[in-house]
């Protein structure tokens, strides 16, 4: 069960064996609490964001021990450079 101040995911992925790619199309629901904010968060190092509306920046991981939170993460993860960190501007008003 999905409670109210949650953040919504739905993905669709597509495996292709014969070239060992992935291929993943996500969309994020946020809680309206969220909008007018920065967010950051972490995806594994290995894979790499080639759109997003709205744009998303790749930053520096420099000084992050871990994350807390529905994206959480080990300080050995972030330490092994095995996370990259992104940031995100949720305009006013928008929930996606």
């Amino acid at each position: 069960m999905q409670a109210a101040g949650d953040p919504h995911y739905s993905l669709t992925a597509t495996l292709e064996p014969a070239t060992h790619g992935l291929t993943v199309q996500a969309s994020i629901t946020l809680p309206p609490a969220t909008s007018d904010r920065v967010i950051e968060f972490l995806l594994a190092a290995p894979l790499e964001i080639v759109a997003a509306e709205p744009a998303v920046e790749k930053v520096p991981i420099d000084g992050v021990r871990a994350f807390a939170g529905i994206n959480g993460s080990s300080a050995a993860i972030v330490g092994a450079g095995r996370a990259a960190r992104y940031r995100v501007l949720v305009a006013a008003g928008a929930t996606r």
